[in-house]
């Protein structure tokens, strides 16, 4: 199909924001963890614990943690790279199960990230919120601009 729509480029965009935040998020976790007497670093702020004192709470604490920090932020960076490469090749040609791959990864991806960093900053006051409320901006305007478009049946 060599229909190309217009807009796509919105969600194609937004697709970068939770990879660089993913990209972020595992180079964070490897600093704290070769760093384990230094509070735990998010660049925007830090933590009241270090590796060290995680790994201390029992034998196999600190191992849970480096599994959840890496496995977290790899899953983010493939879910976007997900969202990156489905808007290039899929939405863009007018794929309906594109734009409905879209509209699920912002209510699954977008949605819930915005809403855990925003009860984190409730917490701890670190707010890591930009990049999740600007992903589901983008998200949401590459849907509302597309959908006409990738659901008209005229062309």
């Amino acid at each position: 199909m060599n229909t190309t729509i217009k807009h796509w480029q919105w969600n194609f965009a937004a697709g970068f924001i939770p990879f660089t935040a993913g990209f972020i998020m595992l180079i964070t976790s490897l600093i704290s963890k070769n760093n384990p007497n230094s509070e735990w670093n998010l660049i925007l702020g830090k933590l009241d614990f270090s590796f060290h004192d995680i790994s201390n709470l029992s034998h196999n604490s600190g191992d849970f943690l480096e599994l959840l920090s890496s496995l977290s932020s790899v899953n983010i960076i493939i879910g976007a790279f997900s969202i990156i490469m489905i808007s290039y090749f899929a939405l863009k040609h007018k794929q309906k199960w594109a734009w409905w791959f879209m509209f699920i990864a912002l209510i699954w991806l977008g949605f819930q990230d915005a809403y855990s960093v925003f009860i984190f900053y409730t917490k701890t006051g670190i707010s890591l919120f930009i990049m999740p409320f600007t992903f589901c901006t983008l998200m949401t305007i590459g849907l509302i601009l597309t959908r006409k478009q990738i659901f008209d049946s005229t062309n």
